[in-house]
């Protein structure tokens, strides 16, 4: 196994794909660097690209202001959506650090999904995992900032997950 079948297999979303699986998706992935303050997606912008963070850290910013979201690390992922249909980016991304990214196109990952319908299973189920986890997580906020959970509440319901 290669050194990025071995970093991908760490990814949630192509954790429980064979190697035979992996070895046909790894040469599908661009290798891009990224530097320090560098703007790696603009918010409103259409792409076609996923990306999967092997090295670094990422602000995920909104608006003019670039208010901030959250920051992503290895072994995280953003624009999943892209990857099914022709969509806005919904914030800005921009690399705190130097880091590497490995970028996916649509047209070779849906043809990837095509060729190997079990690795399709697999990948697809753990992103809907994952959409399903995000959408929990932002409920509980909302809950939260509406005082209809405590932080104590909130934090232990994310422990338990």
């Amino acid at each position: 196994m290669t050194s990025l079948e071995q970093f991908l297999k760490t990814v949630r979303i192509f954790e429980n794909l064979t190697e035979e699986e992996l070895s046909h998706l790894v040469p599908l992935f661009e290798v891009r660097n990224a530097k320090t303050k560098e703007r790696v997606i603009d918010e409103g912008d259409f792409s076609d690209l996923f990306y999967v963070i092997r090295s670094g850290h990422f602000n995920v910013t909104k608006g003019a202001k670039d208010t901030f979201i959250t920051v992503l690390g290895a072994k995280e992922y953003f624009g999943e959506a892209s990857l099914f249909h022709q969509v806005k980016r919904t914030a800005h991304v921009t690399a705190n650090e130097d880091g590497q990214l490995l970028i996916l196109h649509r047209d070779q990952f849906q043809q990837y999904l095509l060729t190997y319908p079990m690795a399709a299973n697999r990948i697809l189920f753990q992103m809907l995992k994952e959409v399903f986890l995000r959408l929990e997580e932002t409920s509980n906020d909302l809950l939260l900032a509406r005082g209809s959970f405590s932080h104590a509440e909130t934090a232990i319901h994310r422990l338990l997950r």
